[in-house]
């Protein structure tokens, strides 16, 4: 996989390689501002999912508006890593990681900083918990519960 080359914002679009994000950035304050305020007034808070835009620059905005749980959700061990490698200290990996090169991985990053990452089966629960004690790490879990996107996810009220 490709490393990503981080630009500052605002860096002119020529000098960017492709592909890149390019974005209208007072509309993007505007609208990170608009949720942000929401939650700021709410007993529940938001978690901002940043894998659409792999940003750190806009992921650190987002986080700084407030209103959120101080931490990132991403999909990917890869985008959890890039994040924490830009000063992320809390990451939720939203996908299930269930191979053993994965697990591994997230364990070293659970030895920099606080890591939470998807679970749909007991079975990945038991590698996931063997290898975070193997590995002297604490790696936080959350049910993914099925919502009719028939990809991943226990359905509810399963007690397996």
């Amino acid at each position: 996989m490709e490393r990503p080359i981080f630009k500052p914002v605002g860096t002119p679009v020529a000098q960017l390689d492709t592909p890149t994000l390019v974005v209208d950035l007072a509309l993007v304050e505007h609208n990170i501002a608009t949720l942000h305020a929401f939650f700021q007034q709410r007993e529940a808070k938001v978690r901002p999912h940043v894998t659409a835009h792999r940003c750190p620059a806009l992921a650190h905005k987002q986080l700084a508006a407030g209103g959120s749980v101080g931490g990132i959700s991403v999909t990917t061990v890869g985008e959890a890593e890039v994040f924490a490698e830009h000063g992320f200290d809390n990451i939720c990996v939203a996908n299930e990681v269930v191979t053993p090169q994965k697990i591994r991985r997230l364990c070293a990053l659970a030895r920099r900083v606080s890591v939470i990452v998807a679970v749909d089966n007991p079975a990945n629960v038991r590698d996931l918990s063997a290898a975070a004690e193997t590995d002297g790490v604490t790696l936080q879990v959350v049910v993914d519960i099925h919502t009719r996107l028939q990809r991943c996810g226990v359905e509810p009220g399963s007690r397996r």
